[in-house]
């Protein structure tokens, strides 16, 4: 690993950059899936492994000296699937992103479920140098689907054991009724879609799932496909103000023909790992402009420290990623990074998500909840928008701020957090002070470090290099 830039496409002013090195280094040496890196030789012997990580030798078994400058194929063994490693072999010939399955096997020949992604990596001039691979063992989930495939079957005429059976899975678990109502939802979907599994049952589940529209029209696709044919999706949506990625598996329910089960998982920290492995440019912040490398310098500068920053700038110019770059680049980079936008938000709602709730406190709360910042614990909660946020929010947000610690809605005790507060706004919240819409010494709390934005009409000469990095991605969709 002496020499990343030979296998990382960043052609901005980082590029060079030993802390940056460092920075990738130890956030791919730390992630919790396997990672795989190879050359991308075909003419001697097929690519050989130049790179894996910690998680990866855990998986196989085998240490990064037995690996390293062999062939992948020293994972595969009888019940490898020839078809799967056929069509990866042609997608890698033609430099396309390719996911998949297959047994592999370990060092001591243990086989089990690998379910992994390959992207190529490519140097300035456009030629692959090397492939990613983000892999994980699936062995258990896999055989955690069997089994309840196995006993669904065995408990098809006692609906009651079949739920309380679901209600104690791990996976998140829907029952999609052939009416187009919600006939189950499990504890864990409960919480991962924020529903009510008492109040849904019997809605469409189309107007309940938070899916976006593309996710939506690909689950009911799937639903209508004879099960041979389907294959798992990732599905996008949001839970309140937070994006999400799901993979989802679809299969019949043996007990009757029209209704369909479907398990969901949350992949959404292993997309964000992927995004920053895919990534060409510093954090998603392209251009090499003289505002953009100040912006730059300034990230760097206030990612040091854990003191509240509030990012300026207009509607659109990247706030929320100047914010990730700042988590990126933090000491807390291996903790959460929790999004919320404060726009549009009423203020009951914005209390309960920010602060979590207890179970009673209101109707619709039937379980303990925790909030945001909760959920930030360890990491960086960014607040987008708190220009518009209530003057009750505010004044609560204030006491959070100079105490480090919450109260859930409905307790009489607090709770110590651990979180940095990044804000955004793009309001001049000083004329929002001066006007009385927001709190004066609110904002000179988030305002300990401040960070401006440029718009592009201030970088045009950003222009031709956000054009050819908007194109590759147009041709990468288009394979």
């Amino acid at each position: 690993m002496a020499n990343h830039s030979s296998w990382m496409h960043r052609p901005d002013p980082m590029q060079n950059d030993p802390q940056w090195l460092r920075i990738l280094t130890t956030a791919i040496d730390q992630a919790y899936n396997a990672v795989l890196i190879t050359d991308a030789d075909h003419d001697h012997g097929g690519p050989r492994i130049v790179y894996v990580n910690p998680a990866f030798c855990r998986m196989t078994g085998y240490t990064a000296g037995e690996l390293l400058g062999q062939s992948p194929r020293i994972l595969q063994g009888e019940k490898t699937d020839p078809a799967v490693i056929d069509r990866l072999r042609d997608c890698l010939r033609e430099g396309r992103y390719f996911s998949g399955s297959t047994f592999n096997y370990r060092k001591d020949g243990a086989p089990y479920i690998v379910a992994w992604s390959v992207s190529p990596i490519r140097a300035d001039d456009g030629a692959i140098t090397h492939f990613v691979s983000l892999q994980q063992d699936i062995t258990d989930r896999v055989q955690a689907e069997e089994d309840l495939r196995r006993l669904t079957e065995a408990l098809r005429r006692s609906r009651d054991d079949v739920v309380a059976l679901l209600n104690t899975f791990p996976t998140a678990t829907l029952i999609l009724e052939a009416d187009g109502k919600l006939g189950f939802c499990s504890a864990s979907a409960s919480a991962l879609l924020g529903l009510d599994p008492e109040a849904s049952l019997g809605q469409d589940w189309g107007a309940l799932l938070p899916l976006d529209a593309e996710g939506l029209a690909a689950l009911r696709t799937s639903l209508n496909c004879p099960e041979a044919e389907r294959s798992p999706l990732t599905l996008t949506g949001h839970a309140g103000p937070r994006e999400f990625w799901l993979e989802c598996r679809v299969t019949d329910d043996p007990r009757d023909a029209g209704r369909r089960l479907v398990f969901l998982e949350d992949v959404t920290e292993l997309h964000r790992l992927r995004q920053q492995l895919d990534a060409s440019h510093f954090n998603g912040l392209i251009g090499d402009s003289e505002p953009m490398r100040t912006l730059h310098q300034q990230i760097q500068a206030v990612a040091r420290g854990n003191w509240t920053v509030l990012i300026e700038g207009e509607t659109g110019v990247g706030k929320e990623l100047v914010a990730r770059a700042i988590h990126a680049a933090s000491p807390r980079r291996n903790g959460p990074f929790v999004a919320v936008n404060s726009a549009g938000l009423s203020e009951s709602l914005m209390t309960s998500q920010l602060f979590g709730h207890r179970k009673g406190a209101f109707t619709g709360a039937v379980a303990d909840q925790k909030g945001f910042f909760e959920e930030a614990a360890g990491g960086t909660l960014f607040l987008d928008e708190i220009g518009d946020m209530p003057p009750a929010i505010q004044a609560a947000l204030l006491r959070v701020l100079q105490e480090n610690e919450i109260t859930r809605v409905g307790e009489t005790w607090s709770r110590p957090i651990d979180v940095r507060v990044i804000a955004a706004t793009h309001r001049n919240l000083l004329t929002e002070a001066a006007a009385g819409r927001f709190r004066e010494d609110l904002l000179y709390r988030f305002r300990v470090a401040r960070i401006h934005v440029p718009p592009l009409r201030q970088r045009k000469t950003d222009i031709p290099q956000l054009a050819a990095h908007f194109l590759q991605l147009a041709a990468n969709m288009a394979g």
